[in-house]
């Protein structure tokens, strides 16, 4: 388990800061940042709304995630290249101020459209959980360092990110590694195919050759 929390937990104090915007970014993304909020753009580049939830307490609960395809050199031929990357939670009041805001840092990339990329969004009663695949080297990862690039196909680390409703604090959960389950590999495991049964609790469904279908429980605590 990897607190992600820290500077995720100041939103009311700068918002959409530069800081917030450099979070887990590349020496070189950072220039480009400084260089698009120089010619007026600024904010975080190519975010997608993936989901929009009012609250009981009247809050509402926004779920983004930068993703983007391009042509590009994609091991030894020329591609399109589908990204996925910073996932972007953000709380705001009934009274529309800003409670807080956090990036989940992830870098997946591929040239089977989503494949196996992107996140599941799970609210429940007092956390939101992000789930995905992920390269094994984010486990401990730091706010200045770049998350290293999953890729989608190549295994990957079924990882689930904690997010606090009340505070907006983050825990990074390695949940397992879909090549053992229990001496099991799982095969055409994707994040949509998860599914939330209860608190904290949560079923996947995946292939497990021999044209069987399995069902694992997960629980979170």
């Amino acid at each position: 388990t990897t607190d992600l929390s820290g500077k995720v937990l100041a939103a009311n104090d700068y918002e959409f800061s530069k800081e917030f915007i450099d979070l887990y970014a590349s020496e070189r993304q950072k220039k480009k940042n400084a260089k698009r909020e120089a010619g007026g753009k600024a904010g975080i580049p190519d975010v997608k709304l993936l989901n929009f939830t009012i609250n009981s307490d009247g809050s509402s609960t926004f779920v983004g995630e930068q993703s983007w395809f391009a042509k590009e050199q994609y091991g030894m031929s020329q591609e399109t290249v589908f990204h996925f990357a910073h996932a972007i939670v953000t709380r705001i009041a009934g009274d529309g101020t800003l409670l807080w805001h956090a990036k989940i840092p992830k870098d997946q990339a591929g040239i089977r459209g989503k494949g196996s990329m992107s996140i599941k969004y799970m609210p429940s009663e007092s956390s939101d959980y992000i789930l995905f695949l992920d390269n094994n080297k984010n486990a401990d990862i730091d706010f200045d360092t770049p998350p290293a690039k999953h890729k989608d196909g190549m295994g990957g680390i079924l990882t689930a990110v904690k997010v606090n409703n009340t505070s907006g604090k983050t825990e990074r959960h390695t949940v397992l590694d879909p090549k053992n389950v229990r001496g099991v590999e799982l095969f055409q495991f994707k994040p949509y195919r998860i599914f939330n049964v209860a608190s904290n609790s949560f079923v996947l469904e995946a292939y497990l050759k021999g044209k069987h279908d399995g069902i694992i429980k997960l629980e979170i605590k």
